[in-house]
């Protein structure tokens, strides 16, 4: 029997189960009944049916409380040694504490087997974090083998889809006849053949789940049947007992015999290599189209591909360095705890030990259980459902009457309750604390070392100075308290997590490049062994060739290993790796040895270019075998096109993993942190010398291990290609690659009939061992000889001068970054370093900060004398409360910027490298695809090819030059050294004295002219353009293939993508009211600090306040400069470097290109290349600096001299948002002083002397709770505005890039002068002119939109928004001015459309003048197809604006934080009127300015279109600079003076503003429209039965005022859901009291402590921050689900607007009846896919809303004939035939029927369309898109995130609430229920919203109205219907 989650499994698929029954119409049928569903018989309800449903409910019920059971067991049994262990420890200190002291020291630490928590609590908070980050990335895997499975299950039902509806009848000959008469399944019919494809699908996942599963843990759950392991090929491919589909059953004997002689993790490549040797056959038979052929070798890649990603989770673990630090941490935290807490909890230490490692434990063993998502036991990703979901969807798709759902024993999932032991040891949690080999012990024994001897240093000096007798820190001046440490923990903790998590996303992602490029690699070998034609069928030319491309991949490998370990990390020895050593030996290099791989002739060749050149030699090669390939006509153009891809995949994979290696972390990070480590843990000793005296070294150590070692662990993991550490096997992993390749291409041949290499091989794993011990040489000699003439040989070149110097500066630089990371001593040397740190910038406030500490404490001598001990005896002394508080708050957002501004600085190095690289390749595909076709052409067309082949490189470094200028100079001016920052001016951008080449030099005189007029990004535009055009005119002259034009061409977009993003990076910066609101706060913070340290720190307290000073102003300037990684000052890329060498590496390529056909190197060079080479008319770029320029050298924006003039601003702040509530924070504070005055007089010195104050432990627990969900909130927010920004500039630059192509493609004229094409002069200027003018329209009927509601304010008539969008007032390129050419009538039809409408109108309007221009030839069928996509990223990028500006955190969260934020901080006035007095109102102003202020500021990133609101983009601004970009551009690149004249007179007509058209519109519908009439708000709430509608949900009112108004709200509010949890916590802490009162009296209950019923505080108060930091996890957890489900559904309404503009598009000019009839019937079957998409994620799985009561006689109760909440329901859709179609399938797999139906219906497409296959295949695109969006939804619903989490954390969260009285009732007495109650409704509270969005498509008002997506795209079909047909 399956248990628990196995039932939960089966049930998140089952969706229906059939049922006879009876139509309206009174037709009998089957029909299938879902969940919530009934049966019926003959029209009425079964009787039976009632009791049915109980009984199953309560099968059901019984199913899910065993889970429940098995679930919690597990929780707990995997942690039940640490547990016991602990409480056995916590027992035996209590008994040698009470055998070794004596009574009196019971409860005091002067017992020397009793300590102090201080140590403790100064490593819980780095500890804390370090588990929930590393539960964090556990969870991440989790999540990534999920995506990788959905993305194969996508991949998988996509290539069988081809099959199904492209296959054809073959015009001669039969199918069995094409294949191999040794073929295992020989087709005979077209039917057979797509189901022997469907076979092979579900084969290739079969063998991935073995991969992934079976072949590690067996092939039946030993767990649930109580066998054991057996991983034999035996099992595997004759038994695969538990899995589904069985491979026994989809193979034959002989051919499970072929796939036994591959690796488990090969077989998968083998059954596509299968697939596609079949689709290929099929396609030169005539069977399938050359695109269909591609579409299916594109899909079969692309689950290939997340099969290996998926298989890189399992084989990359956690680096054993991190699992040993957090290991060791914990065993040391753990179990010296007991010790720490016997002298405060006495005998109840076992139970706070144990409980402390059950908390700390559980969320490691949390981790632990997620990092392997493929395995038998939960959480695991159920794989047998997901291959029974495939089989299912395939066959609907197929529309097949077989798909019921789910089987019964599909998917034999257990909670692993016990059997986990039988992998792992019960006490590894001890065994592995001994291990010493590969964890960072050995690494950090000099900081140990060190921390020991000065711990006994610290002692010694004790005594020397204050002698033995030193009780408390403010006896002795050298010894310290430790609220220093307690305020700078939470920032020195958070800073080690991030780099931490910096460094193991740095270790995994550089895996990840590894299989990206090897997955490029692959593709590679395929292509040349499956799509190569042989020549009178003679194998044996295509099998050479293929090994020949197989060789040149496992070169570029090999290359890339080198490049990133051998030539940077020197050898394990230390030695320094020259080429020449690699070239003749390469000892490392595995299989894939260089040595044996390149031939001794290439070697000169080799030498002579720079290192990160080697892997482009490469590609350049590649790509001339395909491209060869291609015009041979042995591959087809659009393979060897898409080789020319992969190439290009793999060269950027390859820069990728040059970035890895080449950007370490900044110097300015690695100096603040190491000396933040320094002081806090060498300055450790002093404060716990005190407690521990001779034994201070042991928790010195403790603090060490957990500080250094985390350092450690996160250094050694960003050095992934090292040869110590966590690494990557680059020579096991290139090993495994040369014989996958090998084997698969073997394999290849042998499906096409040659099997004599693939007989010969051996076992794989021999061959593997034999290659990692011996030398190979397998390619020594070469197997393409034939290929002499085309080999792409040369002698050396000389011609590029400063190569080797810049190869010796990129391994200098490379080594230094890595050796700074660790040295031995750097840990101490690095604090005097000063350079190249923030130390500078940041100087003032520190010495201002030191200055306040020194008046500090001599105001404190002069007011109170110097005998201070406690800081209640001086009003100049402050209690450290309120600053642990705020400094914790503080350094957390502090350091999420910087996490922030780190991501910009490492992801601009990244665009950095795709605009390189899509240059790179751009001129790779122009040295190897531009030539005549003409072997025998004349000279002059050679040399005419050769200069534009030469031009293209020329203005590769122009546009290079243009994107380094709009990044940086536009922004920083051109000269770097400057006092003051100003403007360049156009001639000096031109001029360019920092760039080189220099624009300068690179420019001719005409072109500068020309650029001078247009603005950054025109001048990018112009650049790009020229170069299509010269592309586009040697396609049109045959020079080279079409569609190797188009992807080069696709470089070439891709470039100004990437500047475009990188705008986009400079642009989203941190708001300068967020910036103000940190400083202003840290300022305070600072300041006041001083005045907490100067009673235990006395004359010394200047160390501490510096010391926090440098902490938080450190970490700020960090954000500061990581923010623009893009200026002159460092940390910085260097742009004119990388300039540099692109320009060497594409002159070093094109001079290896020409050699190689016979040209002279000369041929490729120009006067400019002369000019540039040989250094003549250099500019300032490459001459030193002087030495005045050096002492200038300053950041004159962000210097100290800037920071006080803005500090004291209040424009454009928080400050006007949240005066309110800091005034009545502050009023409150005063009132706690003078009402403690009142009741106890003025002498409380402690919070029991007056009950009006209270204990400080409950509101510092809840405070800390509350934090996090402040802190989360903005995040949140953050993550709105930046997905906005993100938006709006993809958005730009998407129409931006349209008019580029339109410049581009649309040309009246060649190059030459000549027209293009008869009469099609003026049809090119009207399409360009339109281009021009809707698309700035499109950007302007999208910005109306994104503000609408807000120019004439909140209520919107009829007339106010005709008056919006007729006049559009505010901007400066008026909507109006744009559409005043399209009629009056067009104009009126915009205004009873809605926003989205009105965009998607405009959209089609100029994608239908493409389509004219393309069907009268004036473009091609690929150019309109690029500007077609184009517009569909637009639209897609507005959507994601629209999604921005819509979606906000729950109402419940944010009354949440409203309400517990203000009992908080009216609980923390009351205790730190102990402690400030007078000065109360103080650290309350500064709390209520920053978490307020964080609140504000979350409100205000939530509006980021919002008009007048800070943090919001100015739309008008962005579209006024795209029209002027847009305009230059066509006025620049305008071939005639016509066109020239039409856009003067429509930049004249926008600039004066005419609205001639929209003045008439306006002034009609003034008159005809009531002007009280309200516009039309397009909601899409049907009519429902019993006045039922969709329930909104509340919005936060912001204003100043918002936080009291909605204080006392309860609808959509927390209070009420929490309310029965709130009253079982305070009656359970009730009980407790009474219970502690009756056994204890009133002086052990509240004087002394020593009750023995109750516990201290401070278990909790170590507790916090793991669990505190874990509840807020799950919240963002699930609020990201909660917004990527909005993500999803706006794709679906993406794709089916996409798909509507297409057909309307291609259906404009119909012209019969049936043309018309063919576009109605796909429109309806649109409709009803999205209302099948809508029932299977919601209505199938949820029902109907619970208050929906039908009547019983008059309504039947299916969802698919009565639909009663759709919008469209399925009733109005389809009449009953078409709904008895789908009766007999469930309701999830009628998805991929009607998706099945629409694909075979767009074979009805009009003739006019019969030649535009890229129309065809784009809407087949967007169908396939629509059903991956649907497949995503139905993911979120059906995968939530494991239980075994979330009951974990729940688990945890009611020990910890429960407990909690137990520490609170000796401060709080009878009054315990009120901080009990506050922290159950902040814990439960954030657990129930976290539970409320796990599944964001319910019927609640929290959820997702996906009614909304049916029924804008039914509208869609309605605004855009099929129209008459257009013939006479």
């Amino acid at each position: 029997m399956a248990t628990g989650r196995e039932g939960e499994a089966r049930d998140a698929v089952r969706d229906a189960a059939p049922a006879t029954t009876t139509t309206r119409d009174g037709e009998a049928t089957t029909r299938w009944i879902g969940r919530g569903e009934t049966r019926e018989e003959g029209g009425e309800r079964g009787k039976g049916a009632t009791a049915t449903r109980r009984a199953r409910d309560a099968r059901d019920l019984e199913r899910r409380l065993g889970f429940l059971v098995s679930l919690w067991m597990a929780c707990v049994s995997r942690v039940t040694p640490q547990i016991a262990l602990a409480g056995v420890v916590g027992a035996g200190a209590q008994w040698l504490k009470l055998s070794a002291c004596d009574e009196t020291q019971r409860y005091s630490t002067t017992c020397r087997y009793a300590f102090t928590i201080e140590a403790h609590y100064a490593v819980s908070a780095v500890l804390s974090f370090l588990l929930v980050f590393r539960a964090v990335q556990a969870f991440r895997r989790f999540e990534d083998g999920k995506v990788a499975m959905i993305e194969v299950k996508d991949a998988l039902r996509n290539l069988a889809s081809v099959t199904d509806v492209e296959a054809r009848e073959p015009a001669s000959g039969s199918i069995a006849s094409m294949f191999s008469s040794k073929d295992h399944h020989t087709p005979t019919t077209i039917e057979e053949f797509q189901s022997e494809i469907r076979r092979l699908c579900n084969l290739t996942f079969a063998f991935m789940r073995q991969a992934l599963r079976e072949s590690r843990f067996g092939v039946v759950d030993a767990g649930v049947r109580g066998g054991k392991r057996d991983v034999s090929t035996e099992s595997l491919l004759h038994r695969d007992d538990d899995g589904t589909p069985n491979v026994s059953n989809l193979t034959k004997r002989d051919e499970r015999t072929e796939y036994a002689k591959l690796a488990v993790e090969n077989r998968p490549d083998a059954v596509m290599i299968d697939a596609l040797t079949r689709i290929e056959t099929m396609h030169r038979a005539g069977v399938l189209s050359e695109r269909a052929a591609m579409e299916a070798f594109r899909e079969s890649q692309r689950a290939l591909d997340a099969y290996r990603q998926a298989m890189l989770i399992i084989e990359t673990p956690t680096p054993k360095q991190y699992s040993h630090t957090v290991t060791v941490l914990l065993f040391a935290f753990i179990f010296s705890a007991p010790f720490a807490l016997s002298s405060l909890m006495d005998w109840r230490t076992p139970l706070v030990s144990a409980t402390l490692a059950w908390l700390f434990y559980g969320v490691n063993e949390i981790a632990s259980t997620l990092e392997d998502p493929f395995k038998w036991v939960l959480p695991a990703h159920p794989l047998n459902v997901i291959a029974r979901r495939i089989e299912r969807e395939m066959d609907a798709f197929k529309m097949s009457k077989d798909v019921v759902g789910i089987d019964v024993d599909d998917e034999p999932l257990s909670v692993d309750s016990m059997n986990y032991r039988r992998w792992r040891n019960p006490f590894w949690f001890v065994i592995d604390c001994f291990a010493w080999e590969k964890t960072t012990l050995p690494h950090i024994g000099r900081q140990i070392g060190l921390a020991a001897v000065v711990g006994i240093g610290a002692q010694l000096l004790k005594i020397l100075v204050c002698g033995w007798n030193v009780t408390d820190s403010s006896q002795c001046l050298v010894t310290f308290d430790l609220s220093a440490h307690r305020i700078l923990a939470m920032p020195i903790s958070l800073l080690l997590v991030i780099n931490t998590d910096w460094g193991y996303e740095r270790f995994i992602s550089s895996k990840k490049l590894v299989v990206s490029m090897q997955n490029s690699l692959r593709s590679l070998t395929a292509c040349s062994a499956i799509f190569t034609t042989a020549k009178n069928d003679d194998l044996s030319a295509v099998e050479a060739d293929a090994r020949e491309v197989q060789r040149l991949s496992n070169v570029m490998y090999g290359f890339a290993r080198i490049a990133v370990r051998e030539l940077i990390s020197r050898d394990p020895s230390g030695n320094t790796v020259k080429l020449d050593d690699i070239l003749t030996m390469d000892k490392f290099g595995g299989a894939c040895k260089l040595c044996d791989l390149v031939r001794e002739s290439e070697h000169p060749e080799l030498k002579s270019l720079p290192v990160h050149a080697f892997p482009t030699w490469v590609g350049m090669r590649l790509n001339a075998i395909f491209e060869e390939y291609g015009q041979s006509g042995a591959m087809t153009e659009r393979f060897s096109a898409e080789a020319y891809r992969k190439v290009c995949n793999s060269l950027q994979a390859m820069q990728g993993l040059m970035r890895v290696v080449s950007t370490p972390v900044p110097n300015h990070f690695r100096h603040l942190l190491q000396v933040l480590l320094f002081f806090y843990v060498f300055t450790m000793p002093f404060v716990l010398s005190v407690s521990y005296q001779w034994i201070t070294s042991v928790p010195v150590i403790l603090v060490a291990l957990a500080f250094y070692g985390i350092a450690e662990t996160s250094t050694s993991m960003m050095e992934p290609f090292s040869w110590t550490g966590p690494r990557h096997d680059l020579s096991g992993m290139g090993s495994r690659m040369f014989t996958r390749h090998e084997r698969l291409g073997a394999f290849a041949m042998k499906m096409r009939g040659s099997d004599d290499t693939w007989v010969k091989l051996m076992d794989e794993a021999k061959i593997l061992g034999d290659h990692l011990s011996t030398a190979g040489g397998l390619y020594r000699e070469s197997l393409g000889a034939n290929r002499s003439k085309k080999s792409l040989l040369a002698a050396p070149s000389i011609r590029v001068k400063n190569i080797s110097n810049y190869e010796k500066e990129f391994k200098t630089g490379a080594i230094k970054n890595m050796q700074a990371l660790r040295t031995g001593w750097s840990f101490v040397s690095c604090v005097f370093h000063v350079r190249n740190t923030v130390v500078p910038q940041i100087a003032l406030q520190i010495a201002l900060t030191g200055a306040v500490s020194v008046l500090a404490n001599f105001l404190k001598i002069h007011w109170c004398g110097s005998s201070v001990s406690n800081v209640t005896q001086c009003s100049f002394t402050f209690d450290d409360k309120a600053h642990v508080m705020s400094g914790s708050i503080i350094g957390f957002t502090l350091v999420f910027r910087l996490m922030f501004s780190y991501s910009r600085y490492y992801d601009g190095k990244g665009l950095v490298g795709v605009m390189v690289n899509s240059l790179r390749c751009l001129n790779l595909g122009a040295c190897t695809m531009m030539r005549s076709l003409n072997r025998r052409s004349s000279p002059e067309l050679e040399q005419e090819i050769n200069d534009d082949v030469t031009e293209i490189r020329r203005l590769s470094c122009v546009l290079m030059a243009f994107m380094r200028q709009a990044v940086r100079e536009r922004r920083h001016g051109v000269e770097p050294f400057t006092l003051k920052k100003l403007s360049p001016t156009d001639e000096e951008m031109i001029d360019d004295p920092r760039g080189w080449p220099s624009l300068s030099v690179m420019l001719t005189d005409a072109e500068k002219a020309r650029y001078l007029k247009c603005d950054y990004r025109a001048r990018v535009g112009c650049c790009a353009s020229k170069m299509i055009a010269i592309i586009d005119e040697r396609r049109r002259l045959g020079h080279i293939s079409e569609r190797s034009a188009f992807e080069m061409l696709g470089r070439i977009e891709a470039c100004v993508n990437a500047v475009a993003d990188i705008e986009r990076i400079v642009s989203s910066s941190m708001p300068f009211a967020f910036i103000h609101l940190m400083n202003f706060v840290v300022f305070f913070f600072a300041l006041s600090s001083p005045f907490v340290f100067i009673t235990s720190y006395k004359w010394l307290a200047v160390v501490p306040s510096m010391l926090v000073t440098l902490s938080l102003f450190g970490i700020a300037e960090l954000g500061s400069l990581l923010a623009d990684p893009f200026g002159w000052e460092d940390p910085k890329h260097d742009l004119t470097q990388v300039g540099w060498a692109l320009y060497t590496e594409t002159i070093a390529i094109h001079e290896k290109c020409a050699r190689a056909v016979g040209d002279a190197e000369e041929t490729t060079h120009s006067g400019v290349d002369a000019l540039v080479l040989s250094g003549a008319a250099a500019p300032k770029a490459l001459r030193d600096l002087t030495v005045w320029e050096a002492v200038r050298r300053q950041r004159g924006v962000d210097s100290t001299s800037s920071y006080f003039s803005y500090l004291f601003r209040l424009r454009n702040t928080v400050f006007p948002h949240i005066w309110p509530i800091m005034f009545v924070m502050m009023f409150i504070g005063v009132g706690a002083q003078f009402y403690k005055l009142e009741f106890c007089g003025d002498d409380v010195t402690d919070h029991r002397m007056c009950d009006v104050v209270f204990a400080p432990a409950a509101v510092s627990i809840i405070g800390r709770m509350t934090m996090f969900a402040v802190v989360y909130r903005f995040f949140f927010a953050f993550r709105v505005f930046y997905e906005a920004k993100t938006g709006i500039y993809d958005l730009l630059y998407s129409l931006y890039t349209l008019n580029i192509q339109a410049c581009a493609h649309l040309r009246e004229l060649s190059r030459a002068g000549k027209p293009i094409k008869d009469n099609s002069a003026k049809a090119v200027r009207k399409a360009r002119y339109v281009v021009l003018r809707l698309s700035c329209a499109l950007f302007a009927s999208m910005r109306q939109s994104l503000n609408k509601d807000l120019a004439h304010g909140e209520t919107k008539t009829k007339l106010s928004d005709a008056h919006t969008l007729f006049y559009d007032e505010d901007a400066e390129s008026l909507l109006g001015a744009l559409l005043d050419e399209e009629g009056k009538n067009s104009f009126l039809k915009l205004l009873d459309a809605s926003s989205e409408e009105r965009v998607a109108t405009i959209a089609a309007r100029l994608l239908a003048e493409v389509e004219t221009a393309r069907s009268s030839g004036c473009i091609t069928n690929r150019g309109a197809a690029m500007m077609a996509n184009s517009m569909q990223t637009a639209l897609h990028a507005f959507s994601r604006c629209t999604r921005a500006r819509n979606t906000r955190a729950p109402y419940s969260l944010k009354h949440l934080i409203n309400i517990v934020l203000f009992l908080w901080m009216f609980a923390t006035a009351s205790v730190i009127v102990v402690a400030f007095t007078y000065m109360t109102w103080l650290p309350l102003g500064i709390l209520a300015l920053t978490l307020y202020g964080m609140i504000d500021m979350a409100g205000l990133l939530e509006e980021p279109f919002t008009r007048d609101v800070m943090c919001s983009n100015d739309l008008i601004v962005m579209g006024q600079s795209l029209w002027k970009s847009c305009a230059h551009t066509h006025e620049s690149l305008a071939e005639s003076d016509e066109l020239k004249a039409e856009i003067s007179l429509l930049v004249k007509r926008v600039e004066e503003k005419r609205l001639d058209v929209g003045k008439e519109c306006y002034k009609e519908v003034r008159e005809k429209v009531d002007q009280t009439a309200v516009a039309p708000a397009w909601t899409y709430d049907r009519e429902m039965p019993a006045g039922w509608t969709f329930p909104k949900q509340r919005s936060f009112r912001s204003g100043k005022f918002g936080i009291f108004t909605e204080f006392v709200s309860l609808r959509g509010t927390l209070i009420l859901p929490t309310l029965p949890f709130i009253f079982a916590a305070c009656a359970a802490a009730m009980g407790l009291y009474f219970l502690s009162e009756a056994v204890c009296d009133k002086d052990e209950l509240y004087t002394t402590g020593q009750c023995k019923t109750l516990i201290t505080p401070d278990g909790h108060t170590i507790a916090v921050p793991v669990l505190g930091f874990c509840i807020a996890h799950l919240l963002n957890l699930t609020y990201t689900r909660y917004y990527t489900a909005r993500e999803y559904l706006d794709n679906l309404i993406d794709y089916g607007r996409d798909l509507v503009i297409e057909l309307s598009t291609a259906f404009q000019s119909s012209e019969t009846d049936e043309d018309c009839a063919a576009h109605a019937k796909m429109l309806s079957m649109l409709n009803s896919l999205m209302a099948f998409v809508r029932q299977s994620i919601r209505e199938s799985r949820v029902g109907y809303p619970s208050t929906f009561r039908p009547k019983e006689e008059l309504t039947p109760n299916t969802v698919l004939d009565d639909d009663f909440f759709g919008a469209p329901s399925t009733k109005d859709l389809m009449n009953a035939e078409q709904r008895n179609a789908y009766a007999g399938i469930a309701p999830a797999f009628r998805v991929s029927k009607c998706s099945g139906e629409l694909k075979r219906a767009m074979r009805s497409l009009p003739k006019s369309q019969v030649n535009n296959e890229q129309r065809l295949y784009r809407i087949y695109h967007d169908i396939d898109c629509i059903l991956d969006a649907w497949t995503n939804c139905e993911t979120i619903v059906s995968t939530p995130i494991p239980p075994f989490y979330m009951y974990s954390v729940y688990l945890l969260c009611y020990v910890f609430v429960l407990t909690s009285p137990l520490a609170f009732i000796h401060s709080y007495g009878a009054a315990v229920a009120v901080p009990v109650g506050l922290l159950t409704f902040v814990v439960c509270g954030i657990v129930r919203v976290s539970t409320e969005m796990m599944n964001p498509f319910k019927w609640s008002a929290s959820s997702h109205e996906i009614n909304e997506v049916s029924m804008k795209v039914y509208r869609l079909t309605r605004v855009f219907p099929a129209a008459a047909p257009s013939r006479g």
